[in-house]
């Protein structure tokens, strides 16, 4: 036990040496300032229903288009919204738990497709091995 004790905080003391030597350069709780458009030069606010780019008023396919788009954009938001909370209300850990029980789906599945692809591995082995038994035996 002395020894898990040991070793546990050899490791804390490393985690914190890091944690010093690199600190954050960016602060990625702040709140963001408005992304700057390259085109126009002026402020974009996510959610803005822009007018569609071609512009007759009795276009309701592009009226629709800008709608659909606008509403992707507040569905995205309000996702980082939902995953900045669960970050901020959870500890580091609880992400971590969260983030490998979710990624334990794709590693069982790519488990799965490995021995798929051993056991095909090892049949064609094996019916190579017949082929040319039976090459032997009709010559």
């Amino acid at each position: 036990a002395s020894t898990k004790a040991g070793v546990r905080e050899a490791a804390l003391g490393m985690v914190e040496e890091e944690m010093r030597r690199y600190r954050p350069t960016k602060n990625y709780f702040g709140t963001p300032a408005a992304i700057e458009s390259s085109s126009v030069l002026r402020p974009i606010y996510c959610g803005e229903l822009k007018t569609p780019a071609n512009w007759p008023p009795d276009d309701v396919q592009s009226w629709r288009d800008s709608v659909d788009n606008s509403r992707a954009q507040l569905e995205h938001q309000s996702v980082r919204i939902e995953n900045l909370q669960t970050a901020a209300c959870c500890s580091r850990i609880r992400c971590l738990a969260l983030s490998q029980r979710h990624s334990g789906g794709m590693v069982a599945e790519t488990e799965r497709r490995l021995q798929a692809t051993r056991k095909a591995c090892k049949l064609a082995k094996r019916l190579h091995t017949f082929e040319d038994t039976w090459v032997h035996l009709v010559r």
